[in-house]
């Protein structure tokens, strides 16, 4: 080989590898200031979300263990009727606003490198999520679709030379726009029906609530700007008669050829998954009992009932398997938010312990 092409070839592998560095250094300086950027949005907008957290978490609170809606909106006067539903009204689009805004600020920023953004992103997804679920054991109230958050957020963000800001309470109160106020229309109702029900108690304000707890602990760590005892989660008990008739309803879809044979046998076996649930819960919130534990005790339990269903004639083992599976999935979303664990998953086939039961089921025949 000549000289003049082992020394091109040098060349342009030198220049290979130094192009290779060059993007290499390049992509890292992106990065760190990508983070640098997103370090300082978060900190520019920690302290208003921060803020209007602790307002909404703190008003929900009141509604369900103070009665607020009851003393102020069906007892009070007129202005404390006013001011009852207005600032329940502003205090919900409030966050809205904050979380509209800080979304906007960080959504073209890569975050892959800033750990507190991405957690901040989980812990609201969580809250938004409870906004807008879907379930028959929360209700409709106070359910807020995704859009619907989204438009509320982006009518209460004003701009000004320094960013950025979220409506004050007054103008809120005063914008009279119906374009505005249509966005209200329907969490009023919600207000007025809450504070005319016999109980002032809401399962997804309550978890919505216990969600924003975490979100101010995280944002607060030390207890800077509100202390411990001013930022407790509301208690979460179970309804064990909505869960046992949830979770027979769906059981009896899977079970409708043979309910006549078992379904007092499922009837029975939904109320001891309820009771189980609810005896879980009660546990965790005394620190008696941590997640692997409740995993097992509602394995028990669902062991239980499978041999307990498939004694009755004609039952067979997919049937059971399904109609068990079915009845957790229809309580799945409450059970988990309710305890903080994720205790019921998506049904996953256990051969081995279906073939136990099997081949017990056949000696029990054979006797």
């Amino acid at each position: 080989m000549d000289i003049e092409v082992k020394v091109a070839v040098i060349s342009a592998f030198v220049a290979l590898i130094s192009a290779g560095i060059s993007v290499r250094g390049q992509m890292r300086l992106a990065r760190f200031h990508a983070k640098k950027q997103a370090e300082a949005i978060l900190a520019k907008y920690r302290e208003p979300l921060l803020r209007a957290a602790y307002e909404l978490q703190s008003k929900i609170y009141n509604i369900v263990r103070q009665n607020l809606l009851k003393v102020y909106y069906v007892n009070g006067s007129d202005a404390e009727k006013e001011y009852a539903l207005q600032n329940t009204l502003y205090v919900i689009a409030q966050y809205f606003g904050w979380t509209e805004i800080l979304r906007r600020e960080i959504q073209f920023l890569d975050l892959g490198e800033v750990r507190a953004t991405r957690k901040i992103a989980r812990l609201q997804e969580n809250i938004c999520h409870l906004f807008l679920l879907d379930s028959d054991s929360l209700g409709r109230r106070f359910r807020i679709f995704r859009g619907e958050q989204r438009a509320i957020g982006e009518c209460m963000i004003t701009n000004d030379p320094n960013g950025s800001s979220c409506t004050g309470y007054a103008a809120f109160v005063q914008q009279q726009d119906p374009a505005f106020r249509k966005w209200f229309d329907r969490l009023g109702m919600d207000i007025d029906e809450l504070a005319q029900a016999s109980e002032p108690y809401s399962a997804r304000l309550v978890m919505i609530q216990r969600a924003l707890i975490d979100l101010i602990d995280f944002l607060d760590k030390k207890h800077v700007r509100f202390p411990k005892e001013y930022r407790k989660k509301l208690p979460m008990p179970i309804d064990a008669h909505k869960l046992s008739k949830d979770m027979l309803t769906a059981m009896r879809d899977v079970l409708k050829p043979k309910w006549p044979e078992i379904g007092d046998y499922a009837e029975g076996e939904v109320k001891k998954f309820a009771e189980s649930l609810v005896m879980i819960e009660k546990l965790k919130l005394e620190g008696k009992i941590d997640e692997e534990q409740a995993k097992m005790h509602l394995d028990i339990q669902k062991n239980t009932a499978r041999s307990v269903l498939l004694t009755v004639e004609g039952v067979g083992i997919a049937s059971t398997e399904m109609a068990i599976n079915r009845a957790l999935k229809s309580v799945q979303d409450y059970v988990n938010t309710a305890t903080g664990w994720k205790l019921i998953k998506e049904p996953a086939r256990r051969w081995r312990g279906l073939k136990h039961i099997i081949r017990d089921k056949k000696i029990k025949q054979m006797r």
